[in-house]
C-alpha cells in the first residue's frame, strides 16, 4: 500500500491522506494530526476533480 500525505493550500491545519488501493483510492481528512471522518473510498477521476493532486505533498509512505 502506498499512502500519500497532501497539505490543503487553504487550511494550514488541514492535511489529506490517499491511500492507492488495488481498485481505487481511499481518502482521509486530519486536523490538527486527528482523523476527522471515516474516509471513503473513491476514483482517481474523483480525487483529480476536487483538486487533490495538485496539493503541496507532504510525505509518501510505503507499507
Amino acid at each position: 500500500m502506498k499512502r500519500t500525505i497532501y497539505q490543503d493550500p487553504y487550511n494550514s491545519t488541514k492535511t489529506w491522506e490517499v491511500t492507492k488501493l488495488s481498485g481505487g483510492y481511499y481518502l482521509k481528512q486530519f486536523i490538527n494530526g486527528k482523523q476527522f471522518g471515516r474516509g471513503s473510498r473513491t476514483t482517481k477521476k474523483w480525487l483529480e476533480q476536487i483538486g487533490i493532486f495538485e496539493m503541496d505533498c507532504i510525505k509518501i509512505i510505503n507499507d
